[in-house]
């Protein structure tokens, strides 16, 4: 009898060991097979040719910001990057920070006893999200994913400490969580509001007492607001003027709320709802009808469909789901800036992909009694969207980054060339006539990431410049950087040439760039 229940037991064991490795294999092929390009497309982005080329003061940039554990990440993930070549250091530290991010989302659905199919559907789609596309490419927001990540840890922390009896345990615990959190926040505010997307997938768990443990919202409050809190002091106490930028402006609050209500509600909520891979394609004012629908209708009566226990019950779950959508881009939300680009949306993105995941289970369940049938049609439906998700991000990183970002850095690097060959041996400037950044190499931009142009960033220019002589002339270094650099904008005439410069006419990537279209800033 002992021996056959132990058989009885390690047969399930077995099943589900070879179900985790079938997910973290899947999981894997789609991470490294999307971002694969991301390791030997040989370009930079934007900031990416600040970061190599003067990094002290974007470290003072980042500790003034309070965001001083990004730039122990930057410290140990550049570390020897000197040349655009050696950007696939960083992007290779990023690709495995998703990937433990994805994987992690992955175990913890499994935890909250949702099925292996939507854990793997929602772990795969997030991998494949334009926030993480942004954050494979971008060498500069290589550590955003861990962010996302530490506050996945600290989630599970308080997750602990409501199931401790003795108070003292529950409080370190508890403390352990607020810490980890914080430093979450430190490394970037925005995707630490992760925190917030495991709290919305734990409220939205089936199992009744096993909620209850972990749904002690004294507990979860408690740990945000004081990582919050904390991360705000932390900015209050570091914050200081950096090479005349202004850093404490970053922190002003909003006070034109309807606004900001607005542009949240068609930008990073209708942007996360429709089409969902499509980078922005949509007009706002084909958004927001379409948007009402998917959160106003389709995922409410989906989710009452998903959902068990009773009506009222059911009611309250749904409530705090969709409440619990703005709270996950709080940061964003409170701050007057209205910028909300594609990076800042890991929180509230991976929220709504989930929503909409699980209101489709629901609807699945009502219309298929089939339980095989209904797992066939679903993983068929997994199979199409990861297919198309994959093939959208390729196109993505092809056309908005690499392409674009090749064009400019080769015309850069034939301009440096031709100055250091007929130029003077020692310039006493360096003019650098900008393009228009309006009219970027892409077809069209999203914010300042897909599409968008890096040597129409005054503060880009230089290091892009001094980076393109080290790559074509690298004797002429000492003598670029003794000149005098000089950025001409976009709205001014280039000055005229004198005997003693070298110019870099990069305005004429405008003119040769590929057919504009469509912008979202």
């Amino acid at each position: 009898m002992t021996t056959r229940a132990t058989a009885d037991t390690t047969i399930p064991n077995r099943g589900a060991l070879r179900g985790h490795v079938i997910a973290a294999l899947l999981l894997a092929a789609t991470v490294f097979g999307a971002y694969s390009v991301c390791l030997t497309g040989m370009v930079a982005h934007r900031d990416d040719y600040w970061l190599l080329w003067e990094p002290v003061p974007v470290l003072e940039i980042w500790n003034a910001a309070g965001r001083w554990a990004s730039g122990l990440i930057f410290q140990a993930t550049w570390y020897g990057a000197e040349s655009v070549g050696d950007l696939w250091r960083p992007r290779l530290a990023s690709l495995v920070g998703i990937y433990l991010l994805v994987v992690g989302i992955y175990a913890s659905l499994r935890r909250l006893k949702y099925s292996w199919l939507l854990a793997v559907a929602v772990a795969s789609l997030t991998a494949l999200l334009p926030t993480f596309n942004v954050y494979a490419v971008w060498a500069t927001c290589a550590a955003f994913a861990y962010s996302c990540l530490t506050a996945m840890t600290a989630f599970w922390l308080a997750v602990a400490s409501s199931r401790r009896d003795k108070v003292w345990q529950s409080a370190v615990l508890g403390l352990a969580a607020a810490g980890v959190l914080f430093v979450a926040f430190s490394i970037y505010q925005p995707a630490a509001m992760f925190y917030v997307t495991m709290l919305v997938m734990a409220v939205a768990a089936q199992g009744g007492g096993s909620r209850r443990q972990i749904l002690r919202w004294e507990i979860h409050a408690a740990v945000l607001v004081a990582a919050l809190g904390a991360s705000f002091l932390t900015f209050k106490l570091m914050v200081h003027e950096v090479r005349n930028i202004d850093i404490a402006s970053r922190a002003e609050l909003a006070t034109n709320l309807v606004k900001k209500a607005g542009r949240f509600v068609l930008q990073p909520v209708g942007q996360s709802c429709i089409p969902y891979f499509f980078v922005d394609h949509w007009e706002k004012w084909q958004m927001l009808p379409v948007e009402l629908c998917i959160l106003g209708i389709f995922v409410p009566i989906g989710l009452w469909l998903r959902l068990e226990g009773s009506r009222s019950s059911r009611a309250l779950r749904i409530a705090a789901l969709m409440a619990l959508i703005p709270v996950s881009y709080v940061p964003n939300l409170v701050i007057a800036s209205d910028h909300f680009p594609l990076r800042t949306r890991a929180a509230i993105g991976v929220t709504i992909l989930f929503l909409l995941i699980l209101a489709t289970s629901g609807y699945l369940r009502r219309l298929m009694t089939d339980g095989q049938g209904r797992q066939r049609v679903a993983g068929v439906g997994l199979a199409c969207a990861v297919g198309i998700a994959f093939v959208l991000t390729r196109y993505h990183l092809h056309n908005y980054f690499f392409v674009p970002s090749r064009i400019e850095w080769d015309a850069i690097c034939a301009d440096v060339e031709q100055a250091a060959r007929n130029g003077p041996p020692e310039p006493r400037r360096v003019v650098f006539v900008m393009p228009d950044a309006d009219k970027p190499v892409a077809r069209r931009f999203v914010y300042d990431e897909f599409g968008a142009s890096s040597a129409g960033c005054y503060w880009v220019t230089k290091g892009m410049t001094g980076l393109a002589v080290r790559e074509v002339a690298p004797d002429r270094l000492p003598a670029f950087r003794n000149a005098e650099f000089i950025n001409v904008p976009r709205e001014q005439s280039p000055p005229p040439l004198q005997p003693g410069d070298w110019v870099i006419n990069a305005r004429r990537l405008s003119a040769d760039s590929l057919p504009h279209g469509a912008t979202d800033r």
